[in-house]
């Protein structure tokens, strides 16, 4: 028996075993794969390798493309040749991924095995440069793929499917997005999440009140949070309640600010002004004890804490497990941060309240100083010191805005530019790599 007989015999007693009777269309697209490649062998002697080297023909594979169900997107992989995967790529973990066997860029190979192009694709590399809004669409809507030869025919095609776990755009998307984005801002969060650490230390050294603990509480889990690359439902639900807490933290000193600008102007109204040494004091103790500096820091670490907690939310939702629901908050989330601005920060809405409360303050204290009979140099030095006071906050305020702008900025960053991402085809499922950044 030749070996063009041994096979087809071998397909029957197959078809025979699992009683395929019931499915002809299957059975009839089986066995025309069949026939092509028993028309490639030989009658006696060869083996597969042999089959597999003759495989070299002008329907060689030059690239695999998928597209959306509403035709609004659509990614290219270009055959590479020459592409070597050194240090600079890192493999793309799939491992969460439910079910390989569903894979898209799987299957569309296997339905172009017989034809050469599941082998072809096997032995090289594809690569696409894609915009990460382009991802995004793909990732939401059906999906289709193709398989086109050198003459730019399709060799091979799948149809729209819907996206899911077991489609590899949406674990492609999430960890392309994560792992690029991570670059950027893990370690400038917590270089940022170390000075609001600082500055909360400072702070509470002053006052120890339930809203500062809360503050330190949100800290802690803002910290861990930031840390870590798995997350469940309840992690995604307790963040947004830190996120609660924060904003309603800071509303809340911002009421106690507004409270303490009503003290100073009572102050500031008072007959009795500085003709001695002891009551300058007085006044000036006065205005200490309204804690608005201190109410203001506490406000402004309370918002900087909330952009941080945003931030540490945006990160979470790209590491949790992928669905159509969670790609379209994502979508959303990354939409507010490219529209970012500094009028969204809370001293913005302190900004005319401080400075007109410093000014007329500053401007009393001079007044006053200039009319006084008694301890004039006295006032001069009270004065110098208050206008130091604010001269540190406003040091502090200014590096509070960079840090929260640059926070915003590390996010925005690589979502707005171009991933390499390489594919390969290795046996049951595809891999897939990307580039980082040097």
């Amino acid at each position: 028996m030749n070996n063009r007989t041994m096979l087809r015999d071998l397909f029957e007693r197959i078809l025979r075993f699992f009683g395929w009777k019931k499915r002809p269309d299957q059975i009839q697209q089986l066995s025309e794969k069949l026939d092509f490649v028993i028309s490639h062998l030989p009658a006696t002697g060869a083996q597969v390798p042999a089959l597999r080297s003759g495989f070299a023909n002008p329907e060689m594979p030059q690239s695999i493309m998928f597209s959306s169900d509403s035709n609004d997107s659509s990614l290219m992989f270009n055959l590479r040749k020459d592409l070597q995967l050194d240090s600079k790529w890192k493999q793309l973990d799939r491992s969460g991924s439910d079910n390989f066997s569903k894979d898209i860029v799987t299957d569309v190979i296997r339905g172009g095995v017989m034809s050469g192009a599941g082998y072809a694709l096997s032995q090289n590399l594809f690569t696409s440069t894609v915009d990460p809004a382009t991802l995004m669409k793909l990732a939401k809507g059906g999906l289709s793929s193709a398989v086109v030869g050198s003459n730019g025919k399709i060799i091979s095609q799948a149809g729209f499917v819907k996206a899911g776990t077991s489609v590899f755009t949406p674990v492609f998307i999430f960890q392309a997005l994560s792992i690029v984005t991570g670059q950027y801002y893990m370690a400038g969060i917590s270089k940022q999440l170390n000075a609001i650490q600082a500055k909360l230390d400072e702070l509470l050294i002053l006052h120890h009140t339930e809203r500062e603990a809360r503050l330190r509480s949100a800290f802690n889990f803002i910290q861990k949070y930031s840390q870590r690359k798995v997350f469940e439902i309840e992690d995604l639900v307790h963040i947004r309640s830190i996120i609660g807490d924060l904003v309603e933290v800071r509303e809340e000193y911002h009421i106690l600010l507004e409270n303490s600008v009503n003290e100073i102007k009572e102050v500031l109204k008072t007959d009795t002004w500085f003709s001695t040494k002891k009551e300058a004091d007085i006044v000036s103790n006065k205005i200490q004890s309204s804690g608005f500096i201190y109410k203001m820091g506490m406000c402004l670490k309370a918002d900087e804490l909330f952009h941080m907690a945003t931030i540490v939310e945006f990160h979470m939702n790209l590491f949790a497990e992928p669905t159509q629901n969670r790609i379209k908050l994502i979508e959303s989330k990354l939409s507010v941060f490219q529209g970012f601005s500094e009028n969204e920060l809370m001293f913005k809405k302190t900004e005319a309240l401080y400075n007109k409360t410093k000014n007329s303050f500053i401007k009393k204290l001079e007044e006053n100083e200039n009319k006084s009979v008694f301890s004039s140099d006295s006032q001069k030095r009270n004065i110098n010191d208050f206008k130091q006071i604010f001269k540190n906050f406003e040091v502090d305020k200014r590096k509070s805005f960079a840090s929260t702008k640059d926070a915003i900025e590390l996010i925005v960053k690589p979502m707005n530019q171009p991933l390499e991402i390489a594919m390969r085809e290795n046996g049951a499922i595809s891999e897939f790599f990307i580039k980082e950044e040097e």
